[in-house]
């Protein structure tokens, strides 16, 4: 693992501003580990508005209507991560992430 990445994107599409909740101390810890880098998250609405003010963070995106989730995957990974991380097992989106 290199020491420091330049773009981070973490994935949590589960839906529950709880789910999210959960990641935000991953999310930091990725922001201290590699300062510097722009931390990406897709996430679904209404959490995303948790991480909208985050210092932290620096983009928050989430599925457009009508999208589904490997599609709001595949849309984020159209700029390539040096890093992305994601508590969503569901849908394909871990192999989309590895490819």
């Amino acid at each position: 693992m290199p020491d420091r990445y330049g773009e981070i994107l973490v994935v949590d599409l589960l839906g529950g501003i709880g789910d999210l909740l959960m990641v935000l101390p991953v999310v930091h810890g990725l922001g201290r580990r590699h300062p510097g880098a722009r931390l990406r998250v897709l996430t679904d609405e209404p959490g995303a508005d948790l991480v909208r003010g985050d210092p932290a963070v620096s983009e928050v995106h989430t599925p457009v209507a009508g999208e589904g989730s490997p599609a709001a995957v595949r849309r984020v990974l159209a700029r390539r991560p040096d890093l992305a991380v994601t508590t969503t097992r569901a849908d394909g989106i871990p192999a989309l992430l590895e490819a």
